[in-house]
């Protein structure tokens, strides 16, 4: 039933809003650089352009089979508009049932589901899990490496035991890294934790070669995506970190304050959220291991996006699920009402936050041009 939910609203919010705009790089980046290699035309940025290149071709190479398909089949341009945002809202889809799976596991199947009450209900999450740009990309497969991967010690003294999940959870962070290479960042604080847990034990040094070589097999196949559609060797991820870390050059698209995604940036997303998120952060994130150790990865990476000068509220899409966990720790605790249903999680909110998931549906009806932020 949950499955089922999480696509019926994701399909029907990548119809509500295919015809709308939430940011440039949903297009510049993506869309038009698939439709470039199947009709021939479609715009290129300076990124893809430059010597050597930003931008990898990762990421819009996903949309090539659907845009084939659909340059054989004839479809009309409706079609063509609102085809990459359902194949975009499956793989939401898909990011959020593992992330489920991962919260009924960890905080149990009530918490879990109010955790999915609030994320299908969030304007900010149905208004952008369709959007391809690689932000969304990069969350559903956090998700998906998240629910693979050893969230506690016991998990990690374990791993021996489960090495073919460590495995998938590896591949698919790594292609996290690949599709959005600022999600090292999240990474490298599950990864040192790993490390850290084995680190006196026979596993850490066989924990760690599996982590290089899968990781050098990734990034390998990326370099060969991207030579092979530039023609010349090249290896865009090396190239993006220097261009926007190293020289500063995101700086040009905008500063902000240090504190810019506590004070702006996560009320942007959360909304009326915000408070119980920071509350079940505060009273209920460090009960269990894997919580704990999950929203530590979570703040640490704000900490680090808080110090690069260009900011923006997409940078913070592999933390969506987690900050809505967060809220749904804070609501569940606060009711003792059984919850074996989404009925009952959805009933077991406060009355002013099921108004206001009601209220805000009609902000997600589709208009030519629009923005939430």
């Amino acid at each position: 039933m949950v499955g089922a939910a999480l696509g019926a609203v994701h399909a029907v919010g990548a119809l509500l809003t295919s015809r709308t705009f939430f940011q440039p790089d949903e297009y510049w980046q993506s869309l038009e650089i698939a439709h470039r290699i199947v009709f021939g035309y479609g715009y290129r940025t300076w990124e893809w352009t430059t010597d050597p290149p930003l931008r990898s071709i990762v990421h819009p190479a996903l949309f090539v089979p659907l845009y084939k398909l659909l340059d054989i089949t004839g479809t009309s341009a409706y079609a063509l508009a609102t085809a990459p945002a359902m194949q975009q809202a499956l793989v939401s889809a898909l990011g959020d049932w593992f992330a489920y799976r991962l919260i009924a596991r960890t905080a149990g199947r009530s918490v879990a589901l109010v955790w999915c009450v609030l994320h299908l209900g969030s304007v900010y999450w149905l208004y952008t899990a369709s959007r391809p740009f690689s932000n969304t990309m990069e969350a559903a497969l956090c998700c998906i490496a998240l629910y693979y991967w050893p969230l506690s010690r016991a998990c990690v003294l374990h791993v021996s035991r489960t090495r073919h999940t460590y495995r998938i959870a590896l591949l698919a962070a790594w292609a996290a890294v690949l599709v959005r290479p600022t999600s090292v960042i999240l990474w490298s604080f599950l990864g040192l934790q790993v490390l850290y847990d084995a680190w006196h034990t026979a596993c850490c040094g066989r924990l760690l070669f599996e982590a290089v070589w899968i990781g050098a097999a990734v990034l390998a196949v990326g370099a060969g995506l991207d030579t092979l559609y530039y023609g010349t060797w090249t290896w865009t991820p090396l190239a993006f970190v220097h261009t926007n870390l190293v020289r500063g050059l995101s700086s040009f698209y905008g500063m902000n304050a240090w504190h810019w995604y506590v004070s702006v940036g996560l009320p942007s997303i959360l909304t009326v959220y915000t408070p119980y998120a920071f509350l079940g952060w505060w009273r209920h994130g460090t009960r269990h291991p894997a919580l704990r150790r999950l929203f530590g990865a979570c703040v640490g990476t704000i900490c680090v996006y808080s110090c690069l000068q260009h900011k923006e509220v997409r940078f913070l899409q592999p933390l969506v699920p987690w900050l809505h966990l967060a809220a749904a720790l804070a609501l569940r605790s606060a009711s003792s009402r059984p919850i074996v249903s989404l009925r009952h999680a959805y009933a077991a909110l406060p009355r002013w936050t099921r108004i206001w998931l009601l209220i805000q549906v009609p902000v997600l009806v589709p208009t030519t041009s629009s923005t939430i932020l």
